[in-house]
């Protein structure tokens, strides 16, 4: 994917201030803009509540569970095990093609060949998986979750211009009469909450405008977000996890490290990656075996020699050298030339 600069500082700056601005249509056609901000730690807690309370009145209502409503789409045939089958061997391809992707790095007909055909397997896994979350949509569970992020979307949409709730109340949010405009905006923040796509926060961590700040803060100990890591956003962490595995790639020796246009591209650069590793777990495997042979398998008995008490049961059956014979301090111990066991007799010192 590629971003233009305006695009990339907008993404940064959403990432850094935990918000987003939008424009949702309203039912007269007015678009109004607003802003949406990331919950804080406490407005999670009381959405605990919330969940919990709506999930107590959907069983009163006589809603399903999750585990009760998969019964019934199995019993059903909505979804079988022969899709579970499926997903496994799908999965299982998918496997397969990664790995092909890692070792093709210098053609680049074969390479976006074999991006397509993981794309289409992931979305035949999407598809067979869609057909059970459809019916788990009207589940107790679901209802209460439903609850729970609009009671975050209520403490989350703010004016523009002022920065207050656009909603005084969560009765208020509740009795919106322009329910379209209420749930056009629901779903923007369902959204926003959720973060953004993989693909843009991985572009944003390998780019230079995001990197300057983020090298900086390193060398710096400059807090990033000026905020307490209790209350990061999910952006927030992903790049940040992201620029760490970043970090680690350009770390790299040159003779490990990718070539800049595998870095560029997300799936050649999972299959390197995950083929790389695979790599080193078997160079250590191989190493500590070695290391095992070398130093861990050599005993006494390769010594020739062996002390052997007469309380050790093989001390009747072993052939004992006169070496020790009248030794004070081995009184009532033999020593033991590597010799079968049992054969030859015993010498009494």
């Amino acid at each position: 994917m590629e971003l233009s600069y305006e695009e990339l500082d907008g993404f940064i700056q959403q990432i850094f201030l935990g918000r987003k601005l939008t424009y949702v249509e309203k039912r007269a056609g007015e678009k109004v803009p607003l802003l949406l901000s990331y919950p804080s730690p406490a407005d999670h807690l009381v959405a605990g509540h919330v969940y919990t309370q709506a999930l107590e009145e959907a069983r009163e209502m006589g809603l399903p569970s999750v585990e009760e409503m998969s019964l019934v789409i199995r019993e059903r045939g909505i979804y079988t095990d022969a899709d579970d089958a499926e997903i496994e061997r799908l999965r299982a391809k998918l496997v397969g093609q990664r790995a092909v992707l890692a070792k093709t790095t210098r053609v680049p007909a074969r390479k976006d060949r074999l991006k397509k055909i993981i794309s289409d397997l992931e979305q035949q896994v999407r598809e067979i998986e869609y057909k059970r979350e459809s019916g788990l949509s009207l589940t107790g569970e679901r209802k209460a979750a439903e609850q729970k992020f609009l009671y975050l979307t209520w403490r989350g949409t703010l004016n523009l211009f002022t920065g207050e709730r656009l909603w005084n109340t969560w009765e208020d949010f509740q009795q919106e009469p322009d329910f379209l405009f209420r749930k056009k905006v629901f779903l923007d923040f369902i959204i926003f909450f959720h973060g953004l796509r993989p693909e843009v926060l991985r572009y944003i961590a390998r780019s230079n405008l995001w990197r300057t700040r983020y090298i900086t803060a390193l060398k710096t100990s400059d807090p990033l977000f000026g905020r307490a890591i209790r209350d990061y956003t999910v952006d927030q962490i992903m790049v940040l996890y992201w620029s760490h595995f970043y970090q680690s790639i350009y770390e790299m020796l040159p003779d490990d490290r990718p070539a800049d246009t595998i870095i560029e591209d997300d799936e050649a650069l999972d299959a390197y990656m995950t083929d790389w590793n695979a790599d080193r777990n078997r160079e250590a495997i191989a190493s500590r075996a070695k290391k095992g042979k070398r130093y861990g398998q050599s005993t006494a008995w390769d010594h020739n020699e062996t002390i052997v008490l007469r309380s050790n049961p093989m001390h009747e059956d072993i052939e004992y050298s006169a070496t020790m014979a009248g030794h004070p301090r081995h009184e009532g111990a033999a020593t033991v030339d590597a010799a079968p066991i049992g054969k030859g007799k015993a010498k009494r010192g």
